[in-house]
Formats: C-alpha cells, structure tokens, sequence
C-alpha cells in the first residue's frame, strides 16, 4: 500500500472523519455541495529517502464545514484528529502520525462555510 493510501486509511479511523468527503489535493463549492463537508490533503513536504518504505510525508489537511455550520463541528474533528495522533498507529505499516504545528484557523470562506488547516507528518 502507498504512503497515501495508509494516510486514507489512518485518517479514516478517526471518530466522526468518515462523515466528511475526503478529498486529494482540493475541494470545490458548487451549489449542489453547500450542505458537505470535506477533509481535503495533500503532501506539502517530506523526508529524502527515495525508498518508499522510509519516506515521512508531511501532509496539510484542510477540513471545511458545511454551509452555516458552527466552527466547533469541525474544530472537535480536528481535535480528534491531534489527539489521535497521539496513539500508536492501528496500521503496522505506519510508525507514527506526528502533528507540526498547531490548529490553524478557523477562517471563514466567502461562501460561509468554516474552514481550518492542520499539518500532519507521517513517519513510515
């Protein structure tokens, strides 16, 4: 299984992700989708090795709420997310999922939908 793949499946695991659309590398609005809710992400850097089994991507996630819907629905899925990170991965593949850095956000899109980023490093 590729890095991307066990991520999917890493982040899958996480209470109440599986009620968001994942998405690889962006998410759209159209007026069809107001109402969904997206867990966009994409590898924004990553360790040397070109063997895959030692690469440690770094992945961003952009988690975006649906339209009118509170900052605290996909700030307690974020918090998921970080206090997930903290166990040892299900995955034998995968040795940790790390956080760099804090929450970043919320911010609000010009549609009203909440929207907030996190980065992630995975440690293969």
């Amino acid at each position: 299984m590729n890095p991307l793949s066990l991520f999917k499946a890493w982040l899958l695991d996480v209470p109440t992700a599986r009620d968001y659309k994942l998405a690889w590398g962006h998410w759209s609005t159209f007026e069809g989708s107001i109402a969904g809710r997206y867990i966009s992400y994409s590898v924004v850097g990553g360790g040397a090795p070109r063997e895959l089994s030692t690469r440690t991507p770094q992945l961003m996630l952009t988690i975006v709420g649906a339209k009118e819907e509170g900052v605290s629905t996909i700030q307690g899925l974020a918090e998921s997310i970080l206090a997930y990170a903290e166990q040892i991965p299900p995955q034998c593949a995968i040795v940790a999922v790390n956080p760099l850095g804090d929450i970043i956000g919320p911010m609000t899109t010009s549609g009203g939908r909440p929207l907030l980023t996190l980065t992630l490093q995975m440690i293969l």
